[in-house]
């Protein structure tokens, strides 16, 4: 991977990550998106699944499944600059809310 395709890896993933946190599932979509196009070399081949993942539980209201898949994310990276973002996603996740029944 040339180095501007990394960085723009890189950025992507920061992105994501940044949009986790806040909720904003089409963004973290997105950057997945980013990354599976612009990471031939397959050196983050499950961040962008695991990505899509943790969208795809924000989307479902699973606060739960998102922060399993926050914290697959941290075991990916391993150590390094995203990982208080990954920390602040998995903060930002309380347990699941029960919703009261419509009347």
């Amino acid at each position: 991977m040339d180095g501007q395709r990394q960085r723009e890896v890189v950025s992507a993933l920061e992105r994501a990550l940044r949009a986790a946190v806040v909720g904003n599932v089409e963004l973290v979509r997105r950057g997945a998106d980013s990354i599976r196009e612009l990471n031939q070399l397959a050196l983050y081949a499950e961040l962008p699944d695991t990505l899509d993942l943790v969208a795809d539980r924000l989307t479902a209201k699973d606060n739960t499944g998102a922060k399993v898949a926050a914290l697959k994310l941290h075991d990916l990276l391993g150590g390094g600059p995203f990982l208080p973002l990954v920390d602040e996603l998995i903060a930002s996740l309380s347990p699941d809310q029960v919703e009261a029944p419509e009347v």
